[in-house]
C-alpha cells in the first residue's frame, strides 16, 4: 500500500493543473468538509476521479471514525489521535502487551497490541503528544475497564502521523482537578498545579510492602490528594511545588485518585498555564497561625488536631505540640476528605500561646437530651454502662478490631463503635468509667438511631 508521500505523487501525476501548494489546499478542504475522512483518503477519491484508483493497489476504507463514535463490534476501524500514554509489558518470555492511549478531542481510547504488533509500536518510538493513526482495528469491551478498546490484529496497524487536523493539543486532553471530582468518571487524565509534595514511605499491601507517595494538585477551584504508587513515583524526582503535571490513566479513590500500573506524569512548560498556577496558588495559605485542641500519638502515626478558627482540622507531624500550644506554618494547605479537613503544612515553628489569641473555637459538646443531629468532630461525656468483647472484622480497608459499646449520659444512653486502635484501648477501660469523647462522629445506623463511632483520631479521656 503507498503512503501519504507516494500518493501525492500519483495524485500530481494524473493531476498536471495541480501544484504540490494547491493539492495539499484541496486535502484540507475535503477533510474539513468530510470530518470522517483523512488526508491520505482523500488522495484515493481525487486518483479515483482521475481514474487511477487500481494503481494504489487493493482499495482500503480509509474514513476515519471520530472516538466518541466507536461501539463494540466494529471491524477495519480507522482512527486518529494524539497519543495520551503508551505502556509496554512483558507477560511472558514470548508474550508482549502494549497499550496507547489516544484522544481526538471527540473522545480518548485504549488501542491493544499484542506480540509482533505491540514490537512494532514500540519501533515508532512514539511519546506522547504524537500523533498516531490505527488502521483496519476492531472494538471489543475491556474485560478491565468495562469500555470500549481498539485491538490491533494481523490485519490492522499503527502509524505514525504528521497529521494533526482538528486534534487538540496534548494539555487539553488532560480534565483540570475540579471537573475531574465532579465527573463521577472512574478512570480519568488529570491536569493540575502541585500544591503539597509528600515524603514516599512505604506501606504494608497484601503480599507485602509497597513504596507510595501522596501530592495535593489544585486547579484554583478544588483540590484533590493523588497517590502515586510504585514506578510512577519515578516521576515525581523533578517535580517540585507550584509545578503543573499531567497524569494519566489515574483511577478514582475515596475522594481523591491513585495512579495505577499504566499511569504517566507529564510536566508541561509552565508558561502554557500562568493563568492556572496564579489561581492555584490563593489556595495556598502563608503565615497561618493554628491552636492545638488536641493530640494523638499511635505506632504508626501523630495527628495534631488543631483549629485556625474556622473549624477542627488534622495535621500528622512529628512536632512535640500539645494541647494549648500554638504554631505557625508558612507553608499550608487544606484538604477535604471523608467529612474532615486536613491541614498539610511545612515550615512549621512554635511560638507564644499569645499568637493565638485571635484564634476563637468552641468545639461542638453534646447533650443528649437536647434531642442532637448527625455531626462530626464532637465532644461527647458519659459513663460507659457495658460493651462487647474485641472481635475482628473485615473491611474495605483490610481486617480491624472493633467493639461496641453504651454510654449513658444523665438518664439518656447512646450506643458506639470504636475501631482499630481506639477499640484496643476502650477494650481496657472498666465498665463504670467516666471518659470524655472528643473528636467523634455521631451518625444515624441502619436502623435510623443516633450512634457514635470512634476512629484512629479520636480521642478517649478517662475523667474518674
Amino acid at each position: 500500500m503507498l503512503d501519504y508521500e507516494e500518493l501525492v505523487s500519483k495524485v500530481l501525476e494524473k493531476r498536471r493543473d495541480l501544484s504540490r501548494e494547491e493539492l495539499e489546499r484541496l486535502v484540507d478542504k475535503m477533510t474539513r468538509e468530510m470530518p470522517f475522512l483523512n488526508r491520505a483518503g482523500a488522495l484515493l477519491i481525487l486518483l479515483g476521479e482521475a481514474g487511477a484508483g487500481s494503481e494504489v493497489g487493493e482499495a482500503r476504507d480509509y474514513s476515519l471514525t471520530n472516538i466518541a463514535g466507536l461501539t463494540p463490534g466494529l471491524g477495519r476501524v480507522n482512527i486518529r489521535g494524539r497519543v495520551i500514554s503508551i505502556g509496554f509489558m512483558q507477560l511472558s518470555e514470548d508474550r508482549r502487551v502494549a497499550r496507547l492511549k489516544l484522544g481526538d478531542g471527540t473522545g480518548k481510547v485504549e488501542v491493544v497490541c499484542w506480540d509482533e504488533k505491540a514490537e512494532q509500536l514500540a519501533g515508532l518510538q512514539l511519546k506522547p503528544g504524537d500523533i498516531a493513526e490505527v488502521r483496519a482495528g476492531y472494538t471489543r469491551i475491556s474485560q478491565l475497564t468495562g469500555r470500549v478498546e481498539v485491538h490491533v490484529g494481523k490485519q490492522g496497524s499503527v502509524e505514525r502521523s504528521m497529521d494533526d487536523a482538528g486534534i487538540p493539543p496534548l494539555t487539553k486532553l488532560f480534565t483540570p482537578v475540579s471537573e475531574a471530582l465532579a465527573s463521577g468518571e472512574d478512570m480519568v487524565d488529570l491536569l493540575g498545579v502541585v500544591l503539597y509534595l509528600g515524603k514516599q514511605r512505604e506501606v504494608s499491601v497484601e503480599g507485602g510492602e509497597s513504596s507510595l507517595a501522596e501530592i495535593i494538585l489544585s486547579d484554583g477551584h478544588g483540590e484533590c490528594l493523588l497517590t502515586v504508587w510504585e514506578e510512577p513515583l519515578s516521576h515525581l524526582t523533578d517535580i517540585k511545588l507550584m509545578d503543573v503535571v499531567m497524569v494519566s490513566q489515574v483511577r478514582r479513590k475515596d475522594e481523591g485518585f491513585a495512579t495505577t500500573t499504566r499511569s504517566q506524569i507529564l510536566k508541561p512548560a509552565k508558561h502554557e498555564f500562568e493563568e492556572l498556577v496564579r489561581s492555584a496558588e490563593q489556595r495556598v495559605i502563608r503565615g497561618g497561625r493554628y491552636l492545638v485542641l488536641d493530640r494523638v500519638d499511635t505506632p504508626s502515626r501523630s495527628v495534631i488536631i488543631c483549629t485556625d478558627g474556622s473549624g477542627v482540622l488534622r495535621m500528622e507531624g512529628d512536632q512535640e505540640f500539645r494541647r494549648g500550644d500554638c504554631f505557625k506554618a508558612g507553608y499550608a494547605v487544606k484538604l477535604g476528605r471523608r467529612g474532615k479537613t486536613y491541614l498539610y503544612a511545612s515550615d512549621i515553628s512554635q511560638i507564644a500561646r499569645e499568637g493565638c489569641e485571635g484564634v476563637r473555637f468552641s468545639p461542638t459538646k453534646i447533650r443528649l437530651e437536647q434531642s442532637p443531629e448527625p455531626a462530626i468532630d464532637v465532644i461527647i461525656t458519659g459513663t460507659i454502662t457495658g460493651k462487647t468483647p474485641l472481635s475482628k472484622t473485615d473491611t474495605r480497608y483490610g481486617e480491624r478490631e472493633v467493639i461496641h459499646f453504651w454510654l449513658k449520659q444523665g438518664e439518656k444512653v447512646i450506643s458506639g463503635s470504636a475501631w482499630g486502635g481506639k477499640a484496643i484501648e476502650l477494650d481496657k477501660i472498666p465498665e463504670g468509667t467516666n471518659v470524655e469523647l472528643r473528636w467523634v462522629s455521631l451518625r444515624l445506623n441502619k436502623y435510623n438511631e443516633l450512634e457514635l463511632r470512634l476512629d484512629q483520631d479520636s480521642v478517649i479521656e478517662t475523667l474518674n
